[in-house]
């Protein structure tokens, strides 16, 4: 979806549809309005990203290292989300040489990656597999753990389809940046 909304009928299709959408009376400012929401979300969605995936990296840490009290702090997760955002800063700003080597080194990792998921993983998890019980009779939210309810199931459903929307948001913008 967000590659068709990109491309058609030029390369800054959300600005073209938002002209047409809004017609000649209203067309200019829904553009323009269109224009700052891409421009929010490059500067919102790559942090909200980062954070994401900081999350996702002291989550793994905190299991790995269960005793460490460096991790639970707060200037911790501050310090590695600012260095993700230096990695990804990093390759826009040098040279279009280091940018294709970034590329390169992205492909080769989806390559070593897909190899993993479609033909080692099965081929190491044969004959381990859990009963479907485990996965179709059970909802789990990672959010009520305890006896007491935390949140609503259909709240930890909308926080975990927002990943999905940052990258369908994302692919809106990369598709338009050089419009």
């Amino acid at each position: 979806m967000a590659e068709i909304a990109a491309a058609f009928p030029t390369a800054g299709g959300i600005y073209f549809w938002s002209y047409r959408l809004g017609g000649k009376t209203y067309g200019p400012i829904l553009s323009w309005m269109t224009a700052w929401w891409n421009w929010v979300g490059w500067i919102c969605v790559v942090p909200g990203v980062q954070q994401g995936s900081t999350n996702f990296l002291l989550s793994a840490l905190e299991i790995k290292y269960p005793d460490s009290s460096v991790i639970t702090r707060g200037w911790f997760a501050w310090l590695l989300t600012a260095v993700g955002m230096v990695f990804a800063m990093l390759p826009n700003i040098m040279s279009q040489r280091v940018m294709k080597l970034y590329f390169r080194f992205a492909i080769f990792i989806f390559f070593v990656l897909f190899s993993f998921y479609w033909i080692w993983f099965p081929i190491k998890a044969a004959g381990k597999f859990q009963p479907s019980s485990g996965v179709f009779d059970r909802f789990y939210d990672g959010i009520n753990e305890g006896t007491e309810r935390q949140a609503s199931d259909s709240y930890a459903w909308v926080i975990g389809i927002l990943f999905g929307a940052w990258e369908f948001y994302g692919l809106i913008i990369f598709q338009t940046v050089l419009s």
